[in-house]
């Protein structure tokens, strides 16, 4: 399978595994470690890699199974749908299966033996190893790439092959979006990954341009504070 038809068959994977995902906001996220065979699931401390929590199950798509192969199609009129402020209807992503899926699909493909991945409300964080001598700048768009396939455009993603950022991201998962130094220690870890290559620069939605909003922020305050 050339790299294309791989990226094509992850966002084909990641559209039928996300739909119809409820919200992962369990209280019990312990990180997990993928290392037992017997179920891919095995609590472990930190000093172990880890990249899932202990309520995620993973999934996989049985094409015998009803549930699975259905399309997704729903056909409503204006007068339907109305305009009830009290009703509010949202796509739920589930996190951990994109996490899941994300890093399986790095791992199915050539150039990276192990990864981590983080997925947060606006982000997605990928700690990787890549195999032998890979060129670090393929590697990291390699890696980039993967995960841009399959989460919305808004997401930003970066990715670091510093062995550090395993331990990084799976501290990281302990948290929830409401914890109040969340943003911090998401912003601190991405400014270490940062100092990876990054891969390709891919144009930004936010930015207009191949500029990371980030970057674009911080060009702002400083012409501000001149």
């Amino acid at each position: 399978m050339n790299y294309k038809s791989w990226l094509s068959t992850t966002a084909l994977a990641a559209t039928i595994l996300v739909s119809g995902c409820a919200g992962n906001d369990n209280g019990n996220e312990g990180a997990l470690d993928m290392g037992d065979n017997n179920n891919g699931y095995n609590n472990v401390g930190f000093d172990q890699d880890q990249s899932l929590n202990s309520s995620y199950q993973s999934q996989k798509d049985d094409r015998n199974d009803a549930r699975t192969d259905r399309f997704g199609y729903v056909r409503y009129t204006k007068d339907q749908v109305g305009n009830n402020d009290e009703e509010i209807r949202y796509g739920i992503m589930d996190r951990e299966q994109v996490s899941d899926l994300i890093t399986r699909y790095m791992l199915q493909g050539e150039g990276i033996k192990d990864a981590a991945t983080l997925v947060t409300d606006s982000e997605v964080l990928v700690a990787y190893t890549p195999e032998g001598n890979m060129d670090r700048n393929r590697a990291a768009d390699m890696a980039k790439k993967n995960a841009m396939s399959v989460v919305p455009r808004y997401y930003e993603v970066y990715v670091s092959d510093q062995q550090n950022m395993y331990r990084e991201l799976a501290t990281l998962s302990n948290m929830r979006t409401g914890d109040r130094e969340y943003r911090d220690s998401i912003e601190s870890v991405i400014d270490q990954m940062k100092k990876s290559p990054q891969g390709e620069q891919m144009y930004n939605d936010e930015t207009k341009s191949k500029k990371d909003k980030r970057d674009v922020e911080k060009e702002q305050g400083s012409m501000m504070g001149q």
